[in-house]
């Protein structure tokens, strides 16, 4: 291809765009006025006010409005209940942002806000995208990032931030400008918006610190027009050397020539920040030694800024310059490193927060590898010797024995494996990380032993521990993290071989302060290539592979080889050790740091798991890692399962009682979570139980859960038949009691309605007969008396206390003394 200067390419400056969506009077209107008001975070509507003012200074202001045209699907990361009111566009039962009516006009303080030139749309769809103009104002107006805020995170934030992903936009979550009506909810939104877009969340305030105009930097009149001298010369070629290309090995010496590269070291990216300018200006940015071409380099990374944070899989086309360059923006420093199996002269790495160059990187030899991050990561490109990468992809994917992975409950978007060395005695390595249960360790199959072997003379030093990946198409990913070091070897490197699909790599530093940059490299992994990644890019950067939705049309062939699919390979040196046979544990992650010391491994969501699941988070978020202090003691723990999970009533405290009594005696630890009100029959409120089993089977509706809960955690399925009988006998009882004290009350509020009196001296009569039985059906509360107690103290609250209920019902005031005097019952009404 012909030589050109890349300097003389026309600079293309992007906007940015504040989209607030649905700030109408059904959410954010006067108290009373508002059908489904939204008062969380505090000020958050006065806050996106602000934020609008000084935003036009930079960018368009963008204001969304929703109206209910016919149900549309609902949005969110997670299914909402039955009557949700926040699925306010998926049901025609709500009376919310209907036309024409005021509560789908915008806020008082929103409408006196819009400016003549903001964009003012409706939507009909939870989504600001479909089906309106926003698309073709925002790329009318040449914006490529924008920066979201509105009513509901969870709703039409989410659905909004979700398309534009689609749309290629770099996305900004304002985070104090959102709102939301449940907390975990939001949190849960943000969470997934962050894994599935990459999207950063950010406050108002390091917004407005992000957009603040920069001042231009003037050139030095001392060396502007100033021609190079020899001596200027001479500078610029300090550095330069003669290098040859041909292969290690030697062969094919006739097709290697000798060209004149700058060292790789002069180039690398440093952990300060710092760059070359001469050597920036003999890559060919444009740059020289007289002036400062910051303002122009921020232009120009604005025009790319949408590439930060989108999903990865950029184009790998060779006459596509666009996908060759480095990017950075206010909020990121970010480096494209281009890998491409077909060239063979490696192009060094320059970046800083102020100035990226555009580079080409590739490497056929460990040392010809220019560093990432900082500065102990590198690609390695043909990692395998064609003998051995000659169809190894469809021999592993048919050698291994893929198992899928749970995280917090749920299946991770992969499938896995894990080999490793066995010793002579059955002991293997164990590399621990936040995954609720890994797969058994196998002994390594015969192609991952090859590759192994490969491997260890890349990194120079044994591995005994592999994860092996299974990206099925582009929709598989692995979330940012940084890998746990708990159990890997001081000084070791972590190596990751990629067979199949080209996917791209996104490497980002740890958050820092408000402010202050982060910086973001991008490291294309082809077929047959190795990243070794040094420890301390671990512990100051993040890495991910994000989701690749784009149409296969828009992807390369290396991108679309395999059908799609990517066989990664994760190797370490494990310093911690477990005996399956025994369940012991020891090694350096351990408590006992030798096999002599060894102890039984802990399982389960106790004090243990806890403890390391923190550590595990104070590593993924800090770029200082003091590891004696946060891993010296060492953990026991090998397996953390997901609890059990209770979404109880939003509006049925009796029923609440009677699951929480329940699960609190029979030792079912569990998450809490809450249903919404709805407006179903009073009789069949809204609860639901997810239990972590490998199925995670999910029971509806308060008399199913306590029969499933009797039946797998309180022996109801091993129980005497007698026993039994009497257990649903009396159950079924309570029920009729439940909807006995939810009639109308007589008159006299201080007596319990006819009905119920009889009901309650049903009851007593019952109790007296088996005086030496403190409990319904036996010894210990069993599910009748969970199903009674919380009606009973419910009945005694209402009706003026114990005395006026229960006070010529000895049998009746016995049992429910004894039942109140039990430590989980105290506990249940001391948190109410």
């Amino acid at each position: 291809m012909f030589p050109f200067d890349t300097a003389a390419l026309p600079q293309l400056t992007t906007r940015k765009a504040l989209i607030a969506v649905d700030l109408q009077n059904d959410f954010v209107g006067l108290d009373g006025e508002a059908t489904l008001p939204v008062r969380e975070p505090e000020g958050f509507v006065a806050r996106v006010v602000a934020l609008s003012e000084a935003f036009r200074a930079v960018g368009d202001v963008v204001w969304v409005q929703s109206r209910f045209d016919e149900p549309r699907p609902e949005p969110g990361p997670e299914e909402s209940p039955a009557g949700d009111p926040e699925a306010f566009l998926s049901d025609e039962a709500f009376d919310c942002v209907r036309a024409d009516s005021s509560g789908a006009e915008m806020a008082p303080m929103v409408q006196a806000a819009v400016r003549p030139r903001d964009a003012v749309l409706t939507k009909t769809h939870y989504s600001a995208f479909q089906e309106t103009a926003l698309l073709r104002v925002l790329r009318a107006h040449m914006v490529m990032e924008v920066f979201l805020c509105g009513s509901l995170t969870n709703v039409g934030v989410y659905a909004t931030a979700i398309d534009a992903a689609c749309h290629g936009m770099a996305i900004t979550l304002v985070e104090d400008c959102c709102g939301y009506r449940s907390n975990g909810r939001r949190a849960r939104a943000v969470k997934s918006l962050v894994e599935l877009t990459g999207c950063d969340v950010a406050s108002s305030k390091e917004v407005l610190l992000l957009i603040r105009p920069k001042q231009p930097v003037l050139p030095s009149k001392q060396n502007e027009d100033k021609p190079p001298t020899s001596i200027d010369l001479v500078k610029s070629m300090k550095g330069l050397s003669i290098v040859s290309d041909s292969p290690r090995d030697g062969a094919d010496k006739s097709k290697s020539t000798s060209k004149t590269t700058l060292k790789s070291s002069s180039l690398a990216s440093s952990p300060t920040g710092s760059s070359n300018p001469s050597a920036a200006a003999a890559h060919g940015n444009g740059a020289d030694d007289g002036g400062d071409d910051d303002d122009d380099d921020d232009d120009d990374d604005d025009d790319d800024d949408d590439d930060d944070d989108d999903d990865d899989g950029d184009g790998d086309d060779d006459n596509d310059n666009d996908d060759d360059r480095c990017r950075a923006s206010p909020k990121d420093t970010t480096t494209s490193v281009k890998l491409d199996a077909r060239q063979r002269t490696p192009t060094p790495l320059a970046s800083t927060p102020s100035t990226v160059s555009s580079t080409a990187t590739t490497a056929t030899k460990d040392d010809d590898c220019p560093p990432l991050c900082e500065g102990d990561t590198h690609v390695i490109l043909n990692a395998l010797p064609s003998s051995l990468e000659h169809d190894i992809f469809s021999r592993l994917r048919n050698e291994v024995d893929w198992q899928p992975m749970s995280h917090q409950g749920s299946p991770v978007p992969r499938l896995v494996a894990v080999q490793g060395t066995i010793s002579t005695d059955g002991s293997v390595p164990v590399y621990r990380h936040p995954a609720d249960e890994s797969p058994a360790l196998l002994p390594f199959s015969k192609t991952v032993l090859a590759v192994k072997d490969q491997v260890e003379h890349h990194v120079g030093h044994p591995v005994n521990h592999v994860l092996i990946q299974l990206y099925r198409d582009g929709n598989d990913y692995i979330s940012e993290h940084s890998d746990k070091t708990l159990d890997i070897v001081p000084g070791s490197f972590i190596a990751n071989v990629s067979l199949g699909a080209q996917r791209t790599m996104v490497l980002r530093t740890k958050r820092r302060a408000p402010g202050e940059s982060r910086q973001v490299q991008r490291a294309t992994l082809p077929h047959n290539s190795l990243c070794r990644m040094g420890l301390r890019t671990n512990m100051k950067w993040l890495h991910a592979i994000r989701q690749d939705r784009r149409a296969d049309r828009d992807k390369t062939p290396d991108e679309l080889a395999f059908d799609g699919a990517r066989i990664s390979l994760t190797f370490r040196r494990i310093g911690t050790f477990l005996d399956p046979e025994r369940g012991l544990i020891w090694g350096q992650g351990a408590r006992g740091k030798t096999r002599a010391d060894a102890r039984p491994v802990i399982n389960g969501q106790g004090p243990e798991a806890v403890a390391m699941l923190r550590a595990f988070g104070a590593e993924n978020h800090g770029s200082v890692v003091d590891w004696d202090a946060l891993y010296g003691d060492g953990f026991d723990q090998l397996h953390i399962h997901a609890a059990p999970r209770l979404f109880a009533s939003a509006d049925d405290t009796v029923i609440n009682m009677q699951l929480s009594l329940m699960l609190a005696e029979l030792g079912v630890s569990h998450a809490k979570g809450t249903m919404a009100a709805t407006t179903t029959a009073i009789n069949d409120p809204p609860v639901k139980f997810i239990d972590n089993d490998a199925a995670r089977t999910e029971v509806t509706g308060h008399e199913a859960i306590m029969l499933y809960l009797d039946s797998f955690y309180g022996g109801g399925q091993t129980s005497p038949r007698n026993e039994l009988a009497l257990r649903y006998t009396h159950f079924q009882r309570a029920t009729r009691l439940l909807h006995l004290s939810r009639s109308p009350p007589n008159q006299d509020a201080a007596a319990p309605p006819k009905p119920l009196s009889s009901e309650l001296d049903a009851w007593n009569t019952i109790l007296e007969r088996a005086p030496s039985r403190p409990f319904l059906a036996g010894a210990a509360p069993s599910l009748p008396d969970f199903a009674l107690w919380p009606v009973l103290h419910a009945v005694v609250e209402r009706c003026g206390g114990g005395d006026v209920v229960l006070g010529r019902l000895e049998g009746l005031r016995r049992y429910y003394d004894a039942v109140a005097a039990r430590e989980s019952v105290r506990g249940i009404l001391e948190r109410r």
